[in-house]
């Protein structure tokens, strides 16, 4: 009876050992189900932080879409301090750390150039920053430059690179090669905050303020060595001045003295310069004072070459009659077309305008210099208006204007024929083939013969008329004036050299000359009014 009861007693602890153990392994199980990593609080929470980091993105994603209205619409906007300055004054409790922004504790990577939202990074306190310091600022001793030096550190996976930005704009990178230290000197050449950005796996950023340096100019286009008339150029400096002035000189190395500037700049800033006096290489210097008083400075800053062509081309010219037949035909030749800065342009406009008739448009092809053009069906008995136009290639114009024709008699307002000379005494025979003689006048001593179908031309009112006259016989020549031509027609140009208004020469000229000599002579006029 008694090892009965012993036996079930046993039975009994066995059971609710057991027991015991089971209900542990499940309370251990549940437990861990319910607070492990994976349980069900563990859960909730990773639910909750990501909840809050999708919050935290939301909001963040909510002002970058909002900055690119002003990205698009306001000239004063950058990538850097204009973006910051506008995130934080919508997220009070952000902050943005170079190309990190962190808002209620979580860090997301920063694309600025968009701008939008990068990759989660994890908590700020997680994040591991590189440092950036800068030493103070040394301005040199002609106050046109200054000099800092900067220092990035990160002990982990080191420097990359260090970026140096100025009003959004990034001015330089240093490449960094991982160290973990990189110190350099910087020098720079105009007045601003300076924004110095050191990268690792991340980023850090400190600014600088630099002042006191006397401002510099840049140009747009800084030199041209085009061959023009005129050049601009549009002036830019990044500071305020208190006046701004410019000369342009040949002188590339010297500047102007201070006295010398008097041409005060448009308030845009556009410079040009080309005028007629200005032909050759010239540089522009601008003058440019900052301050008043005993604070007062200057800087002259110039520019590179600007080449100016505002001389015209150089050419001859000539008209040559060529006679075929039926019709008359005039030769246009141009010669030695020249401009040692542009060039000449190979295209010559030639106008020819035939009296009573209208103005004709021919082009005339230059190679080398020369070219030439046939005109036909002129008249040669009456006047035609011959322009020449040459061009250089940057706009300069050389210009001949003649008028070409046969001298012809008018009597009586007829046209008798072309004019030739013969005999003694001052007398006119017309011909029955409708030519004309003239006589010289030579008192009886000699007898001159000229010649027949004279050509001429005159410009402007003034000419030449030039032939020979062949002296017949040993007689000397008398004082006075040979009546070589009798014009009756205010149509044609009257001389003004001789007694009656006739073209002629002084005898005086020919006294020297035996019989049988040939004397070419050219007579100037002028037409009467």
């Amino acid at each position: 009876m008694n090892k009965a009861k012993e036996k079930n007693v046993g039975i009994t602890l066995v059971a609710l050992v057991v027991t015991i153990v089971v209900l542990l392994i499940l309370a251990g199980i549940t437990i861990v189900y319910i607070f492990g990593d994976n349980g069900v609080f563990g859960q909730a929470s990773e639910a909750k932080i990501k909840t809050e980091i999708a919050k935290a993105r939301e909001k963040i994603e909510m002002i970058l879409s909002e900055a690119k209205i002003p990205k698009h619409t306001d000239n004063k906007y950058n990538e850097n301090e204009y973006l910051d300055e506008f995130i934080l004054n919508r997220l009070s409790d952000t902050e943005v750390l170079d190309e990190v922004i962190i808002t209620d504790g979580y860090a997301f990577s920063l694309d600025r150039s968009v701008p939008k939202i990068g990759e989660y990074l994890g908590k700020k306190e997680e994040l591991v920053f590189p440092t950036v310091a800068v030493s103070e600022v040394n301005l040199a001793g002609d106050t046109k430059s200054a000099t800092f030096t900067i220092t990035a550190n990160e002990e982990t996976k080191g420097i990359n690179r260090i970026e140096i930005w100025l009003s959004g704009v990034k001015l330089d990178t240093i490449e960094g090669k991982n160290e973990k230290t990189v110190t350099h000197p910087y020098t720079v050449t105009r007045n601003g905050v300076y924004t110095i950005k050191a990268y690792a796996d991340l980023s850090a950023s400190v600014t600088v303020n630099v002042v006191g340096i006397i401002p510099s100019v840049e140009f747009t286009p800084n030199g041209n060595t085009e061959w023009k008339k005129q050049h601009t150029t549009k002036v830019t400096i990044k500071e305020a001045v208190t006046s701004l002035k410019y000369k342009w000189t040949k002188d590339g190395i010297n500047p102007p003295s201070l006295g010398e500037f008097t041409e005060e700049c448009l308030s845009d800033r556009t410079i040009t310069g080309g005028d007629n006096s200005m032909t050759g290489s010239y540089y522009l210097w601008v003058l440019l004072t900052v301050g008043t008083g005993e604070n007062q400075k200057t800087n002259i800053c110039g520019s590179q070459v600007f080449n100016f062509d505002n001389t015209a081309p150089t050419a001859e010219t000539a008209t040559e009659w060529i006679e075929e037949e039926t019709r008359n035909r005039l030769k246009i030749t141009v010669r030695n077309a020249q401009d040692e800065l542009s060039g000449v342009n190979e295209n010559v406009k030639v106008y020819v305008t035939p009296e009573n008739k209208a103005r004709e448009e021919k082009s005339l092809k230059l190679v080398n210099g020369t070219g030439e053009i046939i005109v036909d069906g002129l008249e040669m008995e009456s006047l035609t208006t011959i322009e020449v136009s040459v061009l250089d290639n940057a706009g300069n114009l050389f210009s001949l204007n003649k008028k070409v024709g046969r001298m012809y008699l008018i009597k009586n307002g007829k046209i008798l024929g072309p004019i030739s000379t013969s005999g003694t005494g001052s007398k006119v025979v017309e011909n029955d083939d409708g030519t004309v003689t003239i006589s010289a006048n030579a008192e009886g001593r000699a007898q001159y013969r000229t010649w027949s179908g004279v050509e001429f031309d005159w410009t402007g009112g003034k000419g030449e008329f030039c032939g020979s006259i062949t002296k017949r016989g040993p007689g000397a020549l008398g004082e006075g004036i040979s009546k070589l031509m009798v014009i009756e027609s205010s149509k044609l140009p009257r001389g003004v050299n001789s007694e009656d208004g006739a073209l002629g020469f002084d005898n005086r000229n020919l006294r020297s000359y035996a019989a049988g000599t040939v004397v070419n002579f050219c007579i100037p006029f002028e037409c009467r009014t």
